[in-house]
């Protein structure tokens, strides 16, 4: 493939990429200095604060009750009381025989006993009662929630590959040689828009590789190939844009 070409895609690529990263950069610019998992962490308090006014608000209003709720890591159980963290302070709350309990995930929400809360102990939970003192509540409904998964950390690589076989690649990147792992859910097309698969890719082609870091390990998510002058199907596009061209009709004989 002519070098100058090359360069051009790959300009043309990294102005679309930087455009996507200002834009992303300018929606992020007030919590950047969130991690991935605080940033989901805060996004469920959201939701939740909105489900504890709803409830509360949906609540009978019996005389010479308040009803409170908390949300926090479940960090000590004893007996009926369950001790949870919220923004550093520790929060109580009681069981009786008519508190609700459920753990949802996944949007799934499944009922669980009072004597199973014990493997529940780091799980985020909203507790919705009727407040006993300063930071002590008589529960009635308990819902946990699993602590959000981290965010995949992803890379983008570019270069050319030196490497290649069913299940590695090393490309030569500007960074120095990089070795990336190819599994069954790594996506491979050519930059036409042709869908490829693993052993399409050969010495010389160059890629633009979206991979996952796990420590020092990348495994390649998705892989934009441009054919080198020893892949075939380097070839393939030049008869294929040929037979194109010819079988397009010229202004001239239009006319």
């Amino acid at each position: 493939m002519n070098i100058g070409k090359f360069i051009l895609f790959l300009v043309l690529f990294f102005c679309l990429l930087g455009l996507k990263q200002r834009s992303v950069m300018a929606e992020d610019s007030s919590s950047s200095a969130e991690t991935p998992s605080q940033k989901v962490i805060n996004k469920i308090k959201e939701r939740l604060n909105k489900e504890i006014e709803d409830r509360l608000d949906q609540a009978p209003k019996n005389e010479g009750k308040v009803y409170l709720g908390y949300f926090g890591k479940l960090s000590a159980v004893s007996g009926q009381s369950l001790t949870i963290e919220e923004n550093g302070n520790q929060k109580e709350g009681t069981i009786n025989e008519e508190t609700d309990i459920s753990s949802i995930h996944y949007g799934v929400k499944t009922n669980i006993d009072s004597e199973d809360i014990k493997d529940m102990l780091g799980d985020f939970v909203l507790i919705i009662g009727t407040k006993e003192d300063e930071n002590h509540i008589s529960a009635i409904k308990i819902s946990f929630f699993p602590e959000p998964e981290p965010s995949e950390q992803r890379m983008v690589l570019f270069g050319q590959v030196k490497e290649a076989d069913s299940l590695n690649i090393t490309i030569n990147t500007p960074g120095g040689d990089k070795e990336i792992s190819i599994d069954k859910n790594t996506a491979i097309s050519m930059t036409g828009g042709q869908k490829l698969n693993n052993e399409n890719i050969l010495i010389d082609d160059y890629l633009i590789v979206i991979c996952t870091l796990d420590g020092e390990d990348l495994t390649a998510k998705k892989i934009l190939l441009s054919p080198g002058h020893n892949n075939p199907a380097a070839l393939e596009n030049q008869i294929n844009a040929s037979e194109s061209a010819l079988a397009t009709p010229s202004a001239e004989a239009n006319e």
